[in-house]
């Protein structure tokens, strides 16, 4: 399951946590447009907001740290204490020992197959089309091309190389991945329907690398969520237990479809967060520069 906080809102599912969350420098979260969009940690963990990076409203049951120059359009609510190292700008209200209210949830049950193809090993240069269905450890290498369609996979380990594509024939309907062990993200994808329409569930507890632009949603609740190896775009959304954005990478919403057999299969349910004050807002034209310490007002 994925906590949440602040209410069912499009730009809540953009970068959500659930224990620590952090944003390299220069990165920024922004939605199709390029505005800001709000990020949330519903963990006890961190909050660290780095360096010149700029982001919507910050919400967080964990403390906030400002890295100087951080921009935050809207405003930094935390259940817990707000740091900032001037200057820092936030254009919103700063509110801290703030009462957030009990996380909501959603959630689905993964069952995996009992039976499953066995692994999947694609040479360099080499081409295959899989239909959806149970797969023991997938390895798609350099120039290696794997076509994936609309319907639910499942893999023990999935390790996509650089150079290697993914094709994702999603004409009609979301492509769902599920990934229970180890999961290594560093090639490329062309979608054939909708871009983004890509769901991956990683079960594990590793630590999970995004090291090549990605376009999807990415849920993996019991890991640490890396994104980004360079200067590059992630589109979609993501939440895990912790994220980690590096260093000039940007995290542009872009939500799956959620169409298709594979969708309707999910089952997710919802529980709405208890209590707490309203969802984020758009920032308003207030600026305020602060320093070390953020007060609430």
């Amino acid at each position: 399951s994925i906590p949440l906080l602040s209410g069912p809102t499009r730009g809540q599912f953009v970068l959500q946590a659930s224990g620590d969350l952090v944003l390299g420098d220069r990165s920024q979260v922004v939605d199709e447009a390029g505005a800001p969009l709000a990020v949330v940690n519903a963990g006890a963990g961190t909050t660290n907001i780095g360096s010149a990076a700029h982001t919507g409203t910050v919400v967080s049951q964990a403390p906030v740290t400002l890295r100087s120059r951080a921009v935050i359009s809207g405003d930094v609510r935390s259940a817990s204490s707000v740091t900032a190292q001037s200057p820092v700008t936030v254009t919103g209200s700063i509110q801290r020992d703030l009462a957030l209210g009990t996380p909501g949830k959603i959630s689905w049950s993964v069952v995996y197959p009992a039976t499953s193809a066995g692994d999947i090993d694609l040479e360099p240069g080499a081409q295959r089309t899989l239909a959806p269905g149970r797969y023991d450890n997938l390895a798609v290498k350099s120039r290696a091309t794997l076509q994936l369609s609309t319907g639910t996979y499942f893999f023990d380990s999935l390790d996509l190389e650089p150079q290697a594509t993914a094709t994702i024939a999603n004409q009609t309907g979301t492509v769902v991945i599920y990934v229970r062990g180890t999961l290594i993200w560093r090639g490329g994808q062309r979608f054939q329907g909708n871009a983004a329409d890509l769901v991956l569930g990683y079960l594990g507890g590793q630590d999970t690398f995004l090291e090549a632009p990605f376009q999807g949603t990415v849920l993996a609740p019991t890991a640490t969520l890396v994104i980004g190896a360079t200067a590059s775009t992630f589109s979609g959304a993501f939440a895990a237990r912790s994220v980690q954005v590096r260093p000039d990478v940007t995290v542009r919403y872009n939500a799956a479809g959620f169409t298709g057999p594979a969708a309707r299969a999910l089952g997710a349910t919802f529980t709405p967060v208890a209590g707490g004050p309203a969802p984020p807002l758009p920032g308003r034209s207030e600026e305020r520069r602060v320093g070390k310490e953020c007060r609430s007002r």
